[in-house]
C-alpha cells in the first residue's frame, strides 16, 4: 500500500502553529522583563529617559534602597513617576509616596504621575493623588503631618518614594522605613542636597544604598548629543544661574552639581567666630542703639531681653515664663534708667500683646514677626532669616557677644538650608522646633540677640516724615530718598 504524503496544508499549519507558540512565548518573556525592568517598561511605553534618569531606575532595579541627590530640572520627579507606573504592574504591589509639604505631593509627583496615566491610557482608576487597580494593588500619596499615616500598608512587594528627602522629619522617615522591609520592597529617595543634617544626608554620607547623583552640566551633556528634551534644564538657566551665583556658591553646589553643602555652610556661627566675638567687658553707658525682646510662648521657654550699643550686645534680662507683666515693667524701668532708640519685640505670638502695652507707655517699639516677608527677596525666605544672617555679618564685622554658654550653644545649633520660593533660591533657618529638640530648650537667647541687630525702620525719620504730613503735605520732599525711605516704613 502506497505511504501517503503530508499535504501542504499540514505543514502551513504546523508552521503557523510554531510562529504562534513563539509569539506567546517571545510575549511571556516580554511582559516579564518589563515586570522585571524599568527601563523595559519605559522603552515599551516609548519615553525617552537620558542617561542619569535610566541610572536611577536601573538602582531601583537592582537595590532595595535608593539616594537620589539632584540638581534642579533633571527630571527626577519624571522617572519617579516612571518608577510609581512600572511598580503598578506587579500584582499585589503598594506604591507609598511622600515629600516634605503636601503641596509637594499634590502638585509635583502626582502631577506627573496623573500626567503619565492619561497620556498612556495606563489601566486603573486613578484620583489626585490615589490610583487603584484592585484591592491589593494600589498607590497613594501620603502626607507628612504623622507618622502612623504609614502604618498598615502592606504587599507582596512594597514601594515607598520620599521626594525632596532632605526636607522630612526624622520620625516621618522612620515611619517610611519601617514599612519597606520585605526583600523584594524598595525604599528611594530623593531630593535637593540642600541640608548637610538629617536621614537624607546620613544615608548618602554613609552609603544606606545606591547612590545617584544628577547634575545639571551631565544633563545638559546629554541634551547636547541627543536633543532638546522638554522639562530639562536649558544652557540658558545655567548662564543666568552662573551671573547669578557663581560657581564657588553654596547655591551653586546645591541646585546645580547636586552636591551636599558643607557642615560650614549650613552652620551659620561657627565656633571661631563665637570664641572670638565673646568677651568679657564693663557694661557700656549711654542710650542703647537697639532693644531685643524674645518673647516667651510657653511655660518652659524664656523672654529674654539683649540690648545692642554700637558693635556691642549685651544682656538686659532674662525672664522664665510667660510672665508678661513682668517684662513689660523690666523694659519700662530700663527705659527710664537707659533709654533705647528703638525696641524690637518679637510680635509673632505673646508678643503682639506686649508691643501694644509698650507702645500705650511711650516706649518706642518696632514690632517683627518672624515669618513675615524680608526686606531683601533675593536672597532670604523670611524676616527671621534675614536677621540671623544680619547677626553673621554683625559678628563679622567685629561685633561682639557677652560672654555667655547657652546663647554659645544656640547660635552654633543655627543652620540654614537653600529652598525654592516664589521662583527664586533663598536662604531659610531650620525651625525653631529642630533646635529645641536638640538644645533641650527654646533658643530665646539667640533669637533676642537676633532681634537686637535687625535693621528696622528709624521711628525718628518716621515721625518727622508724619510731622511734615500733618503740618502740609505740600512741604513733604516727594523726592528719589524720601521715595526710598517709604519703602522702609511701617506705620
Amino acid at each position: 500500500m502506497p505511504t501517503s504524503k503530508p499535504s501542504l496544508l499540514d505543514s502551513e499549519t504546523k508552521l503557523l502553529a510554531a510562529e504562534a507558540a513563539a509569539a506567546i512565548e517571545q510575549h511571556l518573556a516580554d511582559a516579564e522583563q518589563v515586570e522585571s525592568d524599568p527601563l523595559a517598561y519605559a522603552q515599551r511605553l516609548g519615553i525617552t529617559l537620558w542617561e542619569g534618569q535610566e541610572r536611577l531606575l536601573a538602582a531601583v532595579r537592582d537595590n532595595r534602597r535608593v539616594v537620589c541627590v539632584a540638581g534642579n530640572a533633571v527630571g527626577k520627579t519624571f522617572a519617579s513617576a516612571v518608577l510609581v507606573a512600572w511598580w503598578m504592574q506587579h500584582p499585589d504591589a503598594v506604591a507609598l509616596t511622600t515629600a516634605s509639604t503636601w503641596t509637594q505631593v499634590k502638585q509635583q509627583l502626582w502631577r506627573e504621575i496623573n500626567s503619565l496615566h492619561g497620556r498612556f491610557q495606563l489601566p486603573g482608576v486613578i484620583h489626585q493623588t490615589t490610583w487603584e487597580l484592585g484591592p491589593r494593588t494600589y498607590a497613594l500619596g501620603i502626607s507628612t503631618n504623622e507618622p502612623d499615616r504609614f502604618q498598615g500598608f502592606h504587599g507582596a512587594r512594597v514601594l515607598v518614594l520620599i521626594d525632596e528627602a532632605s526636607g522630612v522629619r526624622n520620625d516621618i522617615w522612620t515611619a517610611a522605613e519601617s514599612v519597606a522591609t520585605g526583600p523584594e520592597d524598595r525604599l528611594v529617595t530623593l531630593g535637593n542636597p540642600v541640608r548637610p543634617s538629617g536621614p537624607f544626608y546620613e544615608s548618602f554620607r554613609r552609603r544606606h544604598g545606591a547612590i545617584v547623583q544628577l547634575s545639571v552640566p551631565d544633563c545638559l551633556v546629554w541634551q547636547r548629543e541627543h536633543g532638546r528634551v522638554s522639562g530639562l534644564v536649558s544652557s540658558e538657566w545655567l548662564e543666568d544661574r552662573r551671573a547669578e551665583w557663581g560657581e564657588d556658591s553654596t547655591h551653586w553646589r546645591v541646585h546645580v552639581l547636586g552636591r551636599f553643602p558643607t557642615v560650614s555652610d549650613a552652620r551659620l556661627f561657627l565656633p571661631g567666630l563665637l570664641d572670638e566675638a565673646m568677651t568679657d567687658a564693663p557694661q557700656p553707658t549711654g542710650i542703647a542703639d537697639q532693644v531685643g525682646v524674645d518673647v516667651a510662648r510657653f511655660g518652659g521657654d524664656r523672654t529674654v531681653a539683649y540690648a545692642r550699643y554700637g558693635s556691642r550686645l549685651v544682656e538686659v534680662f532674662y525672664i522664665d515664663g510667660t510672665d508678661h507683666v513682668t517684662t513689660r515693667l523690666r523694659l519700662e524701668q530700663f527705659h527710664q534708667e537707659h533709654g533705647a532708640k528703638v525696641y524690637v519685640v518679637d510680635a509673632s505670638g505673646e508678643g503682639s500683646g506686649l508691643a501694644d502695652e509698650l507702645r500705650a507707655k511711650g516706649l518706642p517699639v518696632v514690632r517683627v514677626a518672624f515669618g513675615e516677608l524680608p526686606r531683601d527677596r533675593t536672597q532670604f525666605a523670611d524676616r527671621k532669616t534675614e536677621g540671623y544672617f544680619a547677626l553673621k555679618g554683625f559678628l563679622e564685622e567685629g561685633g561682639r557677644l557677652p560672654q555667655d554658654e547657652e546663647l554659645a550653644a544656640e547660635l552654633a545649633g543655627v543652620e540654614a538650608t537653600i529652598v525654592e520660593q516664589r521662583e527664586r533660591v533663598v536662604y531659610r533657618i531650620v525651625p525653631k522646633e529642630q533646635l529645641r529638640k536638640a538644645l533641650g530648650r527654646s533658643p530665646d537667647k539667640a533669637d533676642a540677640a537676633m532681634l537686637a541687630v535687625l535693621a528696622v525702620p528709624d521711628l525718628a525719620a518716621q515721625s518727622r516724615v508724619l510731622a511734615l504730613v500733618a503740618e502740609d503735605l505740600s512741604a513733604v520732599p516727594f523726592g528719589d530718598d524720601f521715595e526710598e525711605s517709604l519703602v522702609d516704613m511701617e506705620f
